[in-house]
């Protein structure tokens, strides 16, 4: 059943929806239709996603609020959703629902109407170049935007597996997806536990087929030290394609230091600590007798 044509004087407002029977009778229900302006919808807020990751976009909207929508009955009759086609496969379509929001997320301005669409990419199976709309009701589908699922950033390998604490060694990192980004700009970080250090040198990436010959032979190591490091084993069995960063420079992790109580009954053993660049750890009341030993601490 499609919805009547020529809403000028409907005024915006919901209806019932009854079916008449031969007798010239209707059903009586209190299931109501309401008609809305289509609001205009912009360019998403990214323009790939990684097959592996739920990723977040961003759509600006004009709902219209006042002169052609009305927030509250629009949002109570709403049944926003994305909807993700794929370009290879007819059939290979994926919904995620969708949420209005006010800009920024979590504005509490008075009277402030939601501006924006949010939603979630899925897991996808393989990359490609896809189709992405949205829907007010789930059914009706606006912006046919383009939009591409690129291979998963995932290290396999490194080398060397160790280094000294002052860092600067040169690391190489096997493993796919830094390449993959759209535009080829977007910025690639490397992460050393939680230090963040210099985003990938993408010039300094190459392409390359390996086989568990020549993994070993690179990386100096002996089969059953390899295969003591984790990592996804068939990756280099099957001698897959996968890309070689050589540029990571392990940082200087001399912060990650030992803090050993006095030696005390019941004062336990050695208490790790990580300080942060931002953190700094405080004793400031420090008390200790024959069985116990206590600190206040402060950060």
């Amino acid at each position: 059943m499609k919805l009547a044509t020529g809403t000028k004087n409907i005024g915006f407002e919901p209806m019932t929806v009854q079916i008449r029977n031969p007798d010239g009778e209707y059903d009586p229900n209190d299931i109501y239709i309401y008609y809305y302006k289509e609001p205009t919808v912009q360019k998403q807020s990214a323009e790939f996603s990684y097959i592996n990751e739920d990723k977040m976009i961003i759509f600006n909207v004009d709902f219209g609020w006042g002169t052609e929508n009305k927030h509250d009955v629009f949002r109570d009759n709403a049944n926003l959703t994305c909807r993700f086609s794929s370009s290879k496969n007819g059939s290979g379509i994926i919904y995620t629902d969708a949420f209005m929001e006010t800009s920024p997320m979590g504005s509490m301005k008075l009277k402030a109407y939601p501006d924006q669409i949010r939603c979630r990419s899925p897991i996808w199976e393989s990359p490609e170049q896809i189709k992405l709309d949205v829907s007010i009701n789930g059914q009706n589908y606006y912006g046919d935007f383009p939009f591409t699922m690129v291979d998963p950033i995932s290290t396999l390998r490194l080398s060397p597996l160790s280094g000294p604490i002052d860092g600067g060694t040169l690391l190489t990192i096997y493993g796919s997806g830094m390449n993959a980004s759209i535009p080829q700009e977007v910025e690639v970080l490397v992460k050393f536990g939680n230090i963040m250090t210099q985003p990938v040198d993408k010039s300094n990436i190459t392409d390359i087929e390996w086989s568990d010959d020549d993994y070993y032979e690179e990386l100096h190591l002996t089969e059953k030290l390899v295969k003591q490091a984790n990592g996804n084993w068939d990756d280099i069995e099957d001698k897959k394609h996968v890309d070689r960063y050589s540029g990571a420079i392990t940082p200087n992790i001399s912060h990650y230091f030992d803090f050993t109580p006095p030696d005390v009954k019941g004062a336990g053993g050695v208490i790790p600590i990580l300080i942060g660049e931002n953190v700094g750890i405080n004793v400031t009341d420090h008390r200790e007798n024959s069985t116990s030993y206590r600190s206040k601490i402060e950060d």
